[in-house]
């Protein structure tokens, strides 16, 4: 498998923002967003609480467009309109995992999983279902495929809405707040599921989190949107925003969230974050 620089060195880049305005109704959150994401790179979109992360994934996902003269999105070189166009390509360019989870709670794992495949691939029902469970199994659920939302643990639950997102093997996944509610052991067990999509799949991942565990355990890199400027401050591996950013909300969101800034310097953050990602902005 190829590490995330070499196929970011290959490609274009997984994801380009230019020159974005993220609004929430008739409010701006952020002005003039500009990024790109490299293929096989997890990325990170961190900030204060209404500073416009999940507005921004909607924004990726294609959920929301941004309005005329207010930027431009392309995924894997196509512009948005162009996936948006076509019903049937966008689902298979990208999947989102929703801050909810968002499993149809009436339906079994497996017909939750087998519900986009009838609905964007031609496929049998025989495979259908072949691919379903084969995707349950991938995130550790094997034998939990007739189970309903309600009847599995909240990280089961985080894992069947990722195995949802990634049944039609999208070369890109959107993920909001996977680790939000989760004790720390099943946080850090579904950063490793992260880790490993990347790893065995090549798969572009962007993720929307508050957690400064799981930003040092699976982030390249990270983008600090800041509601007081409406601004993005700032792009960087997680380690060198947090030990020399020189933007104070930038410090104060790693020193201060969940209370573990003392652990910088030892092997928690610094000796376990991933290696690779895209050049900095």
């Amino acid at each position: 498998m190829e590490s995330s620089q070499q196929l970011q060195k290959k490609s274009p880049a997984a994801i380009e923002v230019r020159d974005l305005t993220l609004r929430h109704g008739e409010r701006v959150l952020i002005r003039s967003l500009d990024f790109s994401v490299g293929q096989g790179e997890i990325f990170a979109v961190i900030g204060a609480s209404g500073c416009g992360k999940s507005t921004l994934l909607n924004y990726l996902a294609g959920l929301q467009l941004p309005a005329s003269g207010e930027g431009s999105i392309r995924l894997l070189g196509k512009d948005m309109e162009e996936l948006i166009a076509a019903p049937a390509e966008r689902p298979r360019t990208c999947g989102v995992l929703f801050q909810t989870g968002a499993l149809w709670t009436s339906m079994t794992l497996l017909e939750n999983l087998s519900l986009p495949l009838s609905l964007h691939g031609n496929f049998s029902p025989k495979e259908v279902e072949e691919m379903a469970a084969f995707t349950l199994a991938l995130v550790g659920l094997r034998g939990y495929e007739h189970h309903r939302p309600h009847e599995i643990s909240g990280g089961m639950a985080k894992r069947a809405g990722i195995a949802r997102a990634m049944v039609l093997d999208p070369p890109i996944l959107f993920l909001d707040e996977p680790s939000a509610g989760l004790d720390p052991v099943t946080s850090k067990n579904l950063d490793e599921l992260i880790l490993g999509i990347r790893r065995f799949q090549g798969t572009t991942i962007v993720l929307v989190t508050h957690e400064l565990r799981s930003i040092f355990r699976v982030a390249d890199r990270a983008a600090y949107l800041d509601r007081e400027s409406n601004s993005l401050l700032e792009i960087g591996p997680p380690d060198a925003l947090a030990r020399h950013s020189l933007h104070p909300n930038v410090r104060e969101f790693f020193l201060e969230n969940d209370k573990i800034s003392e652990k910088l310097p030892g092997s928690v953050v610094v000796a376990t974050a991933p290696t690779g990602g895209g050049p900095r902005q």
